[in-house]
């Protein structure tokens, strides 16, 4: 009997078990993980000491600095204050995206920092060295770009040299990139030459760094001011400016469109783009429409919760905490395993007349539609509005994030206080145990060689990196699903370093898992497969050496869920259980035979006579 075989009679078992599907609740677990380290807004999410765990960056209250909470050993996190402090006394920090600028194989820091005239500053600090000693972890150099922007700039990797670079608008109105070099700590601008009749990119933007062609090569998505959207493809290396996408029934003066987010929502294999919309400023009528199949489609989701009070999305207002105002805006994931991507949405209601105006965290469960409206994706969204988050009060930024690193997705809360901003952290506690499928893809500068002392370079946040699996469910049917690491940077946008797939009930190996990285200038698509994938586990992709995808590694590192655990410890009493059977047989044919020979030795033979 082959391996593959024996896991997958071993995950079949385990998918009897797995068909246990209960109602999820959320748990406050913010003492139990984060101590008395509770204020500061979440920010982003990144392995910052290469310790193979995500850690969590929050911009302190004060709006100056950048703390860090250090995932540890024994499922909690500790605070380094201070690791970033800027200088500027006016301005306050408005972004946060770690990566590695230099190409030294370190984290290091950008932040946004915006003045009170609106413009933004770019620095980045730099990291050089650092262990699970939290005294070594140091930023040992500061550089800023020459010039400020007009918006938080979109952080990608516009040259495919595994060194994330920067696209955005300078304060003299031109689009430009910002492209960095191996070990030197300062960005080239680059400008862009765009077509004639473009309208000018909208402030706040929801640019992205996505697969939108479906050739596992990321490209450049744009959202302009009059509402319509620009797809640069990356065409031989180059992203090339290639259609605009007009808006939809959407595109009224009076209308306030949110930041775009991007999933594979239907569990086709495609990545459809999502829209949140509000017909009026004060967002009292709340929408969702999805481009898919080359049109716009609004989806028949309802904001009227069990008590008939309508909710909506939180209209973009200023927080105290700096001043920002933070725009209307989704987080995607799949929270339930079920193989359809969720969303995570802040919405407000004013109640009823004698209530005053409330905003509370929400999840949007991804759901089966038969009906006309969403005919051509097939699914829509339903808020749920009992799964525990209700506690939470003024909530400023919600985000998905595997608290424990075990494969499930928690969620993390900052919400506005009387005393400042506060971190909660509510467990998911979905007693589920369906399958899933986590993917980081690393940097391909270095494998075994690294200059970090390490044999291969985590965290470093790499953009762009394009997941997409196919495999079969039990009844036969085609399962399939697509996702872009770290695909929009700006705006709190919140995205993790990796990928997280759910299987449902799916016990079965996952047939074949493909990356592929962004396209350099004169090289061909670069992307590599591989085939029969353990469920339920991490497969980390080194894309090293970058043109020899044939060549590339992996780490696969499977995750025992408390099912597959019991599956292997019934696994193992039905094995012992039989053994004991039959060394109990064994051990009566053996006396049997004792017995004869006893009874044979003490018989009169004749012929000795």
């Amino acid at each position: 009997m082959s391996v593959k075989n024996i896991f997958t009679a071993f995950y079949l078992l385990n998918g009897l078990l797995c068909g246990c599907r209960c109602n999820a609740q959320f748990t406050d677990i913010t003492d139990e993980v984060f101590g008395k380290s509770k204020d500061g807004i979440l920010a982003a999410f990144g392995d910052f000491n290469a310790d193979k765990q995500t850690d969590i960056f929050l911009i302190s209250p004060t709006g100056k600095n950048v703390d860090i909470l250090l995932a540890v050993a024994n499922k909690q996190y500790v605070r380094v204050a201070g690791v970033v402090t800027i200088a500027d006394t006016t301005g306050n920090i408005s972004s946060v995206v770690p990566g590695d600028y230099d190409g030294d194989l370190y984290m290091d820091i950008l932040v946004t920092i915006m003045d009170n005239t609106g413009l933004y500053t770019v620095e980045v600090h730099y990291g050089y060295y650092m262990d699970l000693d939290r005294n070594s972890l140091q930023i040992v150099a500061v550089s800023n770009l020459t010039e400020k922007l007009q918006d938080e700039p979109l952080v990608l990797d516009m040259n495919g040299d595994f060194i994330p670079d920067l696209f955005g608008v300078n304060q003299r109105d031109q689009r430009q990139y910002w492209v960095a070099a191996s070990n030197k700590r300062n960005f080239t601008s680059v400008n862009i030459t765009t077509p004639a009749g473009l309208s000018a990119i909208r402030n706040p933007h929801s640019n992205a760094f996505i697969d939108l062609n479906y050739d596992l090569s990321a490209d450049l998505f744009v959202t302009t001011s009059n509402g319509s959207f620009e797809y640069w493809l990356n065409k031989d290396g180059e992203l090339t400016y290639t259609r605009t996408v007009r808006a939809g029934a959407f595109s009224g003066s009076q209308m306030l469109i949110g930041q775009s987010v991007f999933g594979d929502f239907g569990g086709r294999g495609e990545m459809e783009h999502l829209l949140p919309v509000c017909s009026d400023s004060n967002c009292g009528n709340s929408q969702i429409f999805v481009f898919t199949d080359e049109k716009w489609i609004k989806l028949p989701v309802s904001f009227k919760d069990n008590n008939g009070v309508i909710w909506g999305f939180k209209p973009p207002t200023k927080n105290s905490y700096n001043n920002i105002k933070l725009p209307v805006s989704l987080r995607v994931g799949d929270y339930d395993h079920d193989g359809f991507p969720d969303l995570l949405a802040i919405l407000y209601s004013s109640g009823r007349e004698s209530e005053v105006l409330q905003s509370r965290v929400f999840l949007l469960n991804n759901i089966p539609c038969t009906s006309e409206e969403c005919q051509a994706l097939g699914r829509t969204f339903q808020v749920q509005w009992t799964l525990g988050l209700g506690d939470v009060n003024s909530p400023l930024v919600a985000a998905f994030f595997d608290i424990y690193q075990e494969g499930h997705l928690d969620i993390i809360v900052s919400s506005q206080t009387t005393s400042g901003v506060r971190l909660y952290a509510l467990k998911n506690g979905l007693d589920l145990d369906a399958c899933f499928i986590k993917v980081m893809v690393l940097t391909g500068q270095c494998y075994g060689n690294c200059t970090n002392g390490g044999k291969a370079s985590y965290g470093v946040n790499q953009p762009g990196p394009t997941i997409e699996y196919y495999s079969t469910r039990p009844d036969g049917t085609p399962e399939r699903g697509l996702a872009g690491q770290l695909s929009q940077s700006a705006h709190f946008s919140l995205q993790l370093p990796y990928t997280l797939f759910g299987l449902a009930e799916m016990p079965n190996f996952v047939d074949t898992l493909a990356v592929g990285i962004p396209q350099p200038k004169g090289q061909p698509l670069l992307n590599s497969t591989w085939t029969s994938v353990i469920p339920n586990s991490q497969l980390v992709v080194i894309p090293f050496p970058r043109g020899e995808p044939n060549r590339w590694k992996y780490k696969l590192f499977v995750t025992p869920s408390r099912l597959v655990m019991l599956t292997g410890a019934a696994l193992a009493g039905t094995c012992g259980f039989i053994a004991g059977i039959v060394g109990l047989l064994q051990w009566r044919e053996k006396r049997e035979d004792q017995k004869e020979k006893r009874q044979e030795s003490h018989k009169f033979h004749f012929d000795a006579m």
